[in-house]
């Protein structure tokens, strides 16, 4: 292999060991930052997944907050109205009804005393163009519902007798009643407050819907439970107040929170769907494409979740008009008070966009850095080449030089070009050189007067010869030496 070869090759390996080990740095440190990368993307989307449900969790509590203490007002309202007609009582005089357990809805007749407040009958009437005394003057002032219960037995159930909430046939709910016990075997929570002498604030069922209440107990003068006082909002309508900030809250492209049932009769039920699509819907028995009920699941999870607590789960789901199911993660809370179950979700393949963004671009630094290595053997490698030829150029001139030479052509000088050790070793070699041609020529010049004196002497030797001069060689003559060896 030639000299400027290898230093070619010299540099060019040179070049490809630095662009090679940049490419493996570029390589680790890129796939190192991707994973802190995309460690810190989970985390910032855990964060903002976690942001939102705690956002919604706070309005629907702050929402219910706000109606409860005016749900509190009212009932100040009414306890203020009540006391102004005087204690409740029951008169000698027996009224017979027809009572609806608002539960079972099964019927059956009753006859009960008349409940009086002061010496005003609360009254029996059904229609809301009639005036019922006390509780239209309570809804009038408050603008909410308000109902008097009677007491029906021991038990503690709780008979409307005086009530501005309406059937669905609107008019007025009477003659239902609240059960001490729920169908499932379970005391009531409003009937079991009432009975300990407590008043009950929070959502309850009231004839045909949920509402936010508060119920306190009615008592006579003699302190007997004889009934009780409710004031109460419907539910939906506070609803109404954040269901459109809900719906319109976005994660990511195409996430969206929803609000399920959690344990009662909505239970699995959807209350605040993708926009608004599936509202009132029983999603609970539904499958994904592995068999698995994920709403059962969903709530499941959410429902022993405390207050400010959250959890996560992950499902396949498949909303209308979308052609396949898609993997999703949902973080969940539970709101109690309202039995909700609340899911911020999104779908993986969308988080997935910020981590192919993240592969993309070290994928795109680390092509970058094998071009740039690419680019560095390349110049390295045309360095280099110059380099050798600058190096070798000399050396191949005194090689030609030194072949002339060789050839008996001694006026040969090598081009001096530089200062370096190459330019030290071709002046030297010219000075080599330049002696050497000297030697040369002086033993040119030796041989050319040593051939000129031995042909003087013979010219001498002859001539004595000729003449009859001593013959006899001297020990100095060639003739002498001659002699001598030929004895020899």
């Amino acid at each position: 292999m030639r000299l400027n070869t290898k230093v070619a090759l010299l540099g060019i390996s040179g070049g490809l060991v630095t662009a090679i080990a940049l490419v493996i740095l570029a390589v680790w440190q890129s796939g190192t930052y991707n994973q802190l990368a995309q460690h810190e993307v989970e985390k910032l989307i855990n964060a903002d997944l976690d942001h939102i449900t705690n956002g919604v969790y706070h309005i629907v509590q702050t929402a219910n907050e706000a109606v409860q203490s005016q749900i509190d007002y009212n009932l100040n309202v009414a306890r203020h109205i009540i006391e102004g007609f005087g204690a409740a009582r029951l008169s000698t005089d027996r009224v017979n009804w027809k009572i609806t357990n608002q539960l079972t809805h099964v019927t059956s007749p009753i006859q009960l005393p008349r409940l009086l407040l002061g010496n005003t009958w609360v009254g029996q009437n059904p229609h809301l163009h009639v005036e019922t005394p006390i509780v239209d003057q309570i809804t009038r002032l408050v603008g909410e519902t308000a109902t008097i219960f009677q007491r029906m037995n021991a038990s503690g159930d709780m008979l409307r007798v005086a009530t501005t909430v309406r059937t669905t046939d609107n008019q007025r709910a009477i003659g239902s009643y609240i059960p001490a016990v729920n169908p499932d075997g379970t005391e009531n929570p409003v009937i079991a407050a009432i009975l300990r002498g407590e008043t009950y604030h929070g959502r309850a069922y009231v004839v045909n819907a949920w509402y936010l209440t508060a119920y306190e107990p009615l008592r006579d003068a003699a302190g007997d439970l004889v009934g009780m006082l409710y004031v109460g909002i419907k539910q939906s309508v506070v609803e109404s107040r954040i269901r459109h900030a809900i719906q319109q809250t976005r994660v990511g492209k195409t996430g969206y929170v929803y609000v399920l049932g959690g344990k009662g009769a909505d239970r699995g039920s959807y209350i605040i769907s993708n926009a608004g699509l599936r509202d009132g819907e029983d999603v609970w028995n539904i499958q994904d494409g592995d068999g698995n009920y994920v709403i059962q699941r969903i709530i499941q999870t959410a429902t022993k979740l405390k207050a400010n607590e959250m959890a996560t789960e992950r499902y396949r789901w498949q909303n209308a008009g979308e052609p396949s199911p898609r993997w999703k993660i949902a973080r969940l809370a539970y709101y109690a008070p309202w039995d909700w179950v609340i899911g911020t979700s999104v779908y993986l393949d969308e988080l997935q966009t910020y981590r192919t963004l993240l592969s993309d671009g070290r994928f795109k630094m680390t092509q970058r850095m094998a071009i740039a290595g690419i680019i560095i053997i390349v110049l390295v490698g045309l360095a280099g080449m110059g380099i050798a030829w600058s190096i070798t150029r000399p050396i191949r001139q005194m090689t030609t030089v030194v072949e002339k030479i060789a050839g008996g052509d001694l006026d040969q000088m090598v081009e001096v070009g530089s200062n370096d050790e190459i330019g030290v070793l071709a002046r030297t070699f010219n000075l080599m050189a330049g002696r050497l041609k000297q030697s040369m020529e002086g033993l040119k010049k030796a041989k050319r007067n040593t051939a000129a004196f031995l042909k003087m002497r013979w010219k001498g030797f002859f001539a004595n010869r000729r003449t009859g001069a001593c013959s006899t060689p001297t020990r100095h003559s060639p003739i002498f030496w001659n002699t001598i060896h030929r004895r020899r």
